[in-house]
């Protein structure tokens, strides 16, 4: 296992590594589960000649990128891309160990706002999630992303200044009743996938039902009937 970072546009080996952690941002595959936290990797270098002197070494300083690549039967995968979080030099007064945490693209999309995304109408999950990753400055290194099958009337049409892409990816999939996550690729080193209600090959299904414009007022349940509060009254679809 090697571990790497991008330093003045080339990918530099770290040297004299310590024992390194990562943790997937998806934590189980259980069918509740439908939208991945942020992933991240933490691993500690030796520092005698203090060459990783946060601040101090061109190019070496929060945000580059980093993976984490290992050999099997003679080719290199991708376990794991992120930017770096922080980097901490420990092991005073001597300061001879620097850690450093990476996390990965999910952090990026829970922190920077939406920018400028085209009010959809009529779409699906996997339109809307492009059309989010196509204003975003730092995309993901690949996408495989499933075709929705729930159709959403209107899309954006609640973004605000401060709004999420994580937000907004988030409910998406929580709609779809589907999963979002990033898969760890030999080439790429992540790649965000999104997958559909029936993608995901469950035994549940989901059933839309069109409902009559004289009662459209009111939030119905599959069989027709007025879906009601506890105190009797009509659940409103606004």
């Amino acid at each position: 296992v090697k571990f790497y970072a991008y330093i003045s546009s080339a990918w530099v080996e770290l040297l004299d590594v310590q024992p390194a952690s990562v943790q997937r941002g998806m934590s189980d595959n259980l069918p509740e589960t439908r939208m991945a936290s942020t992933g991240d990797l933490s691993l500690y270098l030796k520092n005698s000649s203090g060459i990783y002197t946060p601040g101090t070494t061109a190019g070496w300083k929060k945000g580059i990128p980093i993976k984490e690549v290992f050999t099997f039967e003679g080719e290199e995968y991708t376990k794991f891309r992120g930017f770096i979080e922080d980097i901490t030099l420990e092991g005073k007064p001597a300061e001879k160990i620097v850690k450093i945490t990476a996390l990965d693209w999910f952090d990026y999309a829970s922190k920077y706002p939406v920018v400028n995304p085209a009010l959809l109408e009529d779409t699906t999950a996997d339109a809307a999630i492009t059309e989010l990753l196509s204003n975003m400055p730092i995309q993901p290194q690949a996408t495989d992303l499933a075709v929705g099958d729930i159709v959403f009337d209107t899309v954006f049409d609640t973004v605000r200044g401060n709004t999420k892409a994580y937000y907004e990816i988030s409910k998406l999939v929580n709609s779809e009743v589907g999963r979002a996550y990033l898969r760890a690729d030999k080439f790429n080193g992540e790649t965000l996938v999104f997958e559909s209600a029936t993608s995901r090959s469950g035994t549940r299904k989901v059933k839309q039902v069109q409902l009559p414009a004289a009662q459209s007022s009111n939030l119905l349940k599959e069989d027709g009937g007025a879906l009601l509060l506890e105190t009797g009254d009509n659940l409103l679809l606004n």
